[in-house]
């Protein structure tokens, strides 16, 4: 399906575990190129019906859980990409807000309107789900369709580039979201009107992704590991990191020295020719947890996730602050 279809949901959320932001320009290059290169082609043959001219964007793993996320899909599979089509069609937006501004033709103005309506509903989701009319300016007060729990407010570097395009603070300049940004900005500068609304048109069109939906993050998480077991798999201790964090939403700076602390010793203690993993500790901690606990099922080999979020009890060590 089309990936900013929202007539079903409200949007992303990047949940707490998920590691940062790290596409870098030379990703952007190579998203741009092939974008750039599908959308050539598809103009050059748009009159035949033999040919393909759609393009696929990937896959993309999300969990449909929609009391933990408000109506969002949480992604599992696919931050980098999202985030990075995002800040590119935010790059669009500004270009055509700039040439609103100018004197232009009153056809090209409808035509211009039109785009500007469709980026907003894109981009930012709607004030009480209404749809943004073509006078109606986001985007300092609207919340972005991508919402990113992986990150602390003051290091939101997608959400200040979605509120605005010139109010920049120090830390902004050097992260991978402005980079990136100001990369498409330099790539569609030369740009004119037209050509730039008609890659919009197959970006939104004819463009495709394949969303794989679960009902459940654990599902979810499951279904990435199965496709992703080349790649750097997200650590159990990772997820977590997440539960836990959720216990402390009224204390979070609390959770987070508890965390660091905990990270500290780790780091303290372990040889330096021989890292110690987190994941370790939570396994140790399991061993240790189950023989003093007089678990049924000490003598049984459990998965570390299964242990932490599902004990023999129907409760979790993860339902506890005690467990940090």
């Amino acid at each position: 399906g089309q990936l900013f279809d929202y007539s079903q949901i409200r949007g992303f959320v990047i949940p707490e575990y998920q590691r940062p932001y790290a596409w870098q320009i030379e990703h952007c290059e190579q998203l741009w190129e092939d974008i750039y290169n599908a959308y050539s082609y598809a103009k050059e043959n748009d009159q035949n019906p033999n040919i393909d001219t759609t393009y696929f964007l990937g896959s993309f793993i999300v969990s449909d859980n929609n009391k933990n996320s408000g109506g969002k899909f949480i992604v599992i599979d696919g931050q980098q990409r999202i985030t990075t089509l995002l800040l590119l069609l935010r790059s669009i937006y500004n270009k055509f807000e700039k040439k609103l501004a100018e004197a232009i033709a009153p056809d090209y103005q409808r035509q211009l309107e039109n785009d500007i309506k469709s980026l907003k509903e894109m981009l930012w989701q709607p004030t009480n789900n209404s749809i943004f009319s073509n006078t109606e300016t986001p985007p300092e007060n609207s919340t972005p369709r991508l919402t990113r729990n992986n990150v602390s407010p003051d290091e939101d570097y997608f959400t200040f580039i979605m509120k605005s395009c010139d109010n920049y603070n120090s830390s902004l300049l050097n992260s991978n979201e402005y980079l990136n940004y100001n990369y498409f900005v330099s790539m569609i500068s030369d740009i004119d009107y037209q050509e730039l609304h008609e890659i919009l048109l197959f970006i939104t069109k004819l463009c495709f992704v394949l969303i794989i939906k679960t009902e459940s993050e654990d599902s979810s998480l499951e279904m990435f590991d199965i496709l992703n077991n080349r790649g750097i798999q997200l650590a159990d201790a990772d997820i977590f990191k997440s539960r836990i964090a959720k216990l402390y939403q009224d204390s979070i700076d609390i959770f987070k020295a508890k965390w660091n602390k905990l990270l500290g010793i780790i780091q303290h203690n372990a040889p330096e020719d021989m890292p110690i993993k987190l994941d370790d500790v939570f396994k140790h901690y399991m061993f240790a947890y189950r023989m003093t606990h007089n678990s049924t099922q000490k003598s049984k080999e459990r998965r570390l996730r299964q242990f932490y979020t599902r004990d023999e009890d129907g409760k979790t060590l993860l339902q506890t602050k005690s467990i940090i």
